[in-house]
């Protein structure tokens, strides 16, 4: 009986989805080697770290990094950093609830969310002004029938994505 051999945590290699979700692919790093994994236009390499997390970098074709994101044991983004700065994600029963950005001032939330009882975002506002909630604008999320956003609009209806 053949069984499936599971890459080891420090030998693995990674790549994203479309949705930016982190999975294991069957094939390990070969140790020793710059073996990456190839998307169009970038490189992608994971360095798994202690904790069971793990730590993402997209090179463009100079091998210059262009973003880091960094993932726990479960698969969900912590962060994500591009040109100087991080915006951390934070989570409550597997749901993104906001995300913090380096820089923001105290008083504004990257995003925040509103999520469904199973955790699908409803809404979100972009930087959030905690002590001026009013103020903020407000975006809604569409789905179809089988589970996917086809939609973002504006409070008005306006269809932004």
């Amino acid at each position: 009986m053949l069984r499936p051999s599971l890459p080891q945590a420090n030998n693995s290699a990674y790549t994203l989805t479309k949705a930016d979700s982190l999975f294991p692919e069957q094939t390990p790093i070969i140790p020793g080697t710059n073996l990456s994994t190839m998307m169009p236009g970038r490189l992608l390499r994971a360095r798994p770290t202690v904790l069971h997390k793990a730590t993402m970098e997209v090179k463009d074709g100079s091998n210059q990094t262009i973003a880091t994101y960094t993932y726990d044991s479960q698969g969900q983004r912590l962060t994500k950093t591009t040109g100087g700065s991080t915006i951390t994600y934070h989570y409550g029963n597997g749901s993104v609830l906001y995300e913090t950005k380096s820089g923001d001032a105290d008083n504004i939330l990257h995003a925040l969310y509103i999520n469904s009882p199973g955790g699908e975002p409803l809404a979100v506002s972009m930087n959030y002004n905690i002590t001026n909630p009013g103020s903020n604008a407000w975006y809604y999320y569409h789905y179809n029938v089988h589970g996917d956003v086809v939609a973002v609009t504006s409070a008005d209806g306006s269809i932004m994505v």
